[in-house]
């Protein structure tokens, strides 16, 4: 069901778009670049209480169209503490790839594939190591719920000035809302 569901939005999203070829083009001649709160497992919470919602932090760049966004959790993350405990937290990272399909001039629809990762654990204070700038980095082990899965969704980007983007990004494992800025460029 899943899979139709892809190939049918993808179907919808050709269809909808052909015949506006030249406004797809100028309307994605910019660079976006948003930030913003990405509520990790969010939608997974909901079906399964077992896996908790992570705070994390996203950052999307989108050039001519082409769209990137990768996440990571702040809430959590203990890899720098410098006390000797242990520390019970996650670690968390999706990405996504897509392309902008601007439906008029202030409003896009980014279709996206990528991949989430969910881990709980504990960060061991007694086993860590110096990075390459000085600072400590706590070993994550792995105690609790893991996945590494296949991820897809939405994101709606709404530039509501010339130069400011609001988005909001509906994945089945992420589900974030950002702001972030518009450089439009005429290189062609």
């Amino acid at each position: 069901m899943k899979k139709i569901i892809i190939i049918l939005t993808f179907i919808l999203c050709n269809i909808l778009y052909s015949n506006a070829q030249t406004n797809v083009f100028q309307y994605n001649k910019c660079v976006d670049v948003n930030f913003g709160y990405n509520a990790c497992n969010g939608p997974m919470s909901v079906v399964n209480p077992d896996i908790k919602s992570v705070s994390g932090a996203n950052l999307a760049i989108s050039v001519y169209g082409i769209y990137f966004d990768a996440s990571f959790n702040v809430e959590g993350n203990h890899s720098g503490n410098t006390g000797i405990d242990k520390y019970y937290g996650y670690k968390t990272s999706s990405w996504h790839l897509g392309y902008s399909f601007p439906v008029c001039k202030w409003f896009k629809i980014i279709p996206v594939l990528g991949q989430s990762k969910y881990a709980e654990g504990f960060y061991d204070g007694l086993d860590y190591h110096i990075t390459n700038n000085g600072s400590i980095s706590n070993k994550f082990n792995v105690s609790g719920d893991i996945y590494n899965k296949f991820d897809y969704g939405v994101v709606f980007n709404f530039n509501i000035c010339k130069y400011l983007n609001i988005y909001t990004a509906i994945e089945r494992y992420n589900f974030g809302i950002g702001v972030g800025i518009s450089m439009p460029f005429n290189i062609f």
